[in-house]
């Protein structure tokens, strides 16, 4: 409510800078995202047998950030990202790929370790899935970076909802 107050103390010149500011800032956000949606194409591949598969949060959310931030901002071409799920035995694989499609070298930060927000999606799937869950990333080639995670494959959604409702089910005797 402080603001509010601000706002309406503000002298009528200085309510009219304040309005183009802000009209500003709307048509630089406007244009920066017609520049994103030029620029980037996502494509979704996911076998229907995996669509009800649940996955926690704050796993392939900041994945795809990640390869936004980085893909976009470090090449001045189109960005391609690719989110694939598959299943091996009973794990789970879902992987984040950015692909630079301007010819250009995406630049791969010299460290040991990951960044900030891939350590933190280790950290989050490690403690969720103790018994196997991993990320994996890295170059596949100088234009092309993907993160991988696996965690054990559950059963869907629909089927553990139906076993919940199974289970609480009152017991008919005859």
């Amino acid at each position: 409510m402080v603001w509010l107050k601000m706002l309406m103390e503000i002298s009528l010149p200085k309510m009219g800078e304040l309005l183009v500011m802000m009209m500003t800032i709307q048509q630089r956000r406007e244009r920066m995202n017609r520049q994103i949606n030029e620029r980037l194409r996502t494509l979704i591949d996911i076998p229907p047998d995996l669509l009800g598969q649940r996955v926690p949060a704050l796993i392939l959310q900041p994945l795809v950030e990640n390869a936004v931030k980085h893909g976009l901002g470090c090449s001045s071409g189109g960005l391609k990202i690719t989110i694939t799920a598959s299943q091996a035995e009973n794990r789970l694989q879902l992987s984040v790929d950015n692909v630079s499609d301007a010819g250009e070298v995406l630049p791969m930060v010299k460290r040991s370790g990951l960044g900030v927000g891939l350590a933190n999606v280790e950290e989050r799937v490690k403690a969720r899935f103790p018994e196997g869950g991993s990320l994996i990333a890295g170059p596949v080639s100088p234009a092309h970076f993907r993160v991988t995670v696996t965690m054990p494959l559950r059963a869907p959604v629909a089927d553990r909802l139906a076993d919940a409702a199974i289970d609480t089910a009152p017991m008919v005797t005859a």
